[in-house]
């Protein structure tokens, strides 16, 4: 296990996912993409099936972190935001965890929380596109998109190229009259600050294409426009009939950002960025709404609808600073996080599977361990009639039994039943501290003859888990015989220190 303290011994892995912000300024309060793939970084058998038991916590491994689900997938990769406090300029040395494996846990995303009162608006654009569809603003101004004056309806899932984060989606299958209409009421207007981003899928050949128009449009000459013109050979945003930005035409995923960040004056210098680096700072005059906005085109006669693929698009009522441009940048391209390898919580140790003989009506149980501050033993233990206990319930769903108490009132233990196996959980939330445990008994059954001693609480990858060898079946046994373990069983302590 790490050094830093666990969250909650309830939560049996985490993960630490690690920054590389070293040629970068600090952010803060700052949305990260964390991307879970099956069977690369991630065992989705160790979590619920809807990722109800995610956590995340600040480097201290206890303090929590607002997250939400933008998309669970078990058999293939899961985007998840989560805010992280600070990240500090030139480091490659801050980090949060994730937590999982938590079979009761409740759902805890909170999307209000990580795309907090400086965005008036974040789509992930996950929705099937059709006319009517609601696209959901993920933060709590509730600033939905609907999709309307579509041609047809787009099967997302055979026909639009594979979206930068989860969804997406792709105009270019209505280019003559989609729309993605926003109400844009509260947003900001004239002189305001605000920063205006998204995800372009560039195309060769297709002239002007658009993934968001901010007011105006109808040749008004007051919209602010970013988007992909051959003509000028730009991906690029447009003011009042100019454009700037970067004059390299490409194909593919591009990050296309504009920062308005005088909010004082007439004049403001616009800041253009591509894939997180400032192409060109220019002045412009203020933005003046006259129409609603739209994402993933534009409004303006004789180009209604005429979009690309888009994804990923957030208006903020801040001038964003180019660290935090550069930071969006990279943690959809992968290149701001990574995943260390994964730390379990407890140490487990499962007993042999005893043969008691029929028709037992189970006794008291007994125990004796050593548990110092910070530290917890739970005993479980489950019946049946089978050999090998396959008709018994498995462990995680047992409740932890209550010392010197009657086994036979457990949910896992139903008397009459011949076979009996107990488990012993070691936790720790202080990695300076383990506890002890010595030994066990079932009044007349499970007399201990030689003391185990568990000492260890975690390990890293795989929590190493012992287990006392299967008695030889005896096929009628006297009561009140003795049962012993050989040897004496311990979890591999490289976990502490």
């Amino acid at each position: 296990m790490g050094s830093d303290n666990w969250y909650d011994g309830s939560w049996k892995y985490r993960r630490r996912i690690s920054f590389n912000n070293q040629y970068n300024g600090s952010v803060s309060h700052f949305p990260v993409l964390i991307k879970l793939e099956h069977n690369v970084n991630f065992d989705y058998r160790k979590a619920q099936d809807n990722g109800n038991d995610i956590r995340f916590t600040d480097s201290d491994g206890t303090t929590l972190l607002p997250h939400d689900i933008e998309k669970w997938d078990q058999l293939g990769t899961s985007f998840i935001w989560a805010k992280v406090p600070t990240i500090d300029a030139s480091s490659n040395s801050d980090y949060i965890y994730i937590y999982y494996g938590n079979p009761t846990a409740e759902d805890a995303r909170n999307p209000g929380q990580v795309f907090d009162n400086k965005f008036v608006g974040v789509w992930h654009l996950n929705e099937a596109p059709k006319n009517g569809q609601k696209y959901s603003d993920a933060t709590n101004n509730h600033n939905d998109a609907t999709w309307t004056n579509a041609l047809k309806d787009v099967d997302t899932h055979s026909q639009r190229v594979e979206a930068m984060v989860a969804g997406g989606v792709d105009q270019t299958l209505n280019p003559d009259g989609a729309l993605l209409y926003v109400n844009d009421s509260n947003f900001p207007s004239g002189n305001s600050q605000r920063t205006i981003s998204g995800w372009m899928y560039a195309l060769p050949n297709r002239g002007v294409v658009e993934i968001i128009e901010y007011g105006g449009g109808g040749g008004s000459g007051s919209s602010m426009i970013l988007k992909q013109d051959q003509a000028q050979g730009c991906v690029c945003t447009a003011f009042n009939g100019h454009s700037w930005g970067d004059t390299n035409m490409r194909t593919g995923w591009a990050y296309l950002a504009v920062v308005i960040p005088n909010g004082s004056t007439t004049t403001n210098q616009a800041q253009v960025y591509v894939n997180g680096s400032r192409i060109v700072e220019s002045t412009i005059a203020g933005s003046t709404r006259t129409l609603n906005t739209v994402l993933g085109g534009t409004n303006q006669s004789g180009l209604l609808g005429y979009g690309t693929a888009t994804d990923e698009i957030r208006i903020s009522n801040v001038a964003r600073d180019p660290s935090w441009i550069k930071a969006e940048y990279a943690t959809v391209t992968d290149e701001l996080q990574s995943y260390g390898d994964e730390e379990q919580f407890d140490g487990e140790l499962n007993s042999s599977i005893f043969d008691v003989g029929k028709g037992t009506s189970f006794g008291y149980l007994n125990y004796t361990a050593d548990e110092p501050t910070d530290t917890n033993i739970k005993i479980k233990a489950r019946t049946g009639n089978s050999r090998y206990l396959t008709d018994a319930l498995e462990f995680v769903i047992c409740n932890p039994l209550t010392n010197k108490a009657d086994i036979s009132t457990n949910n896992c233990v139903h008397d009459g039943d011949r076979y009996l196996q107990y488990q012993i959980l070691l936790q720790t939330t202080n990695r300076l501290k383990t506890p002890i445990f010595e030994n066990i008994s079932i009044t007349d059954y499970l007399p201990q003859t030689t003391k185990p001693v568990v000492k260890g609480v975690s390990t890293v990858n795989q929590a190493p888990t012992g287990a006392w060898p299967s008695p030889a079946p005896r096929p009628s046994p006297a009561r009140n015989a003795s049962h012993s373990d050989a040897g004496r069983p311990s979890l591999n302590p490289s976990g502490i220190g």
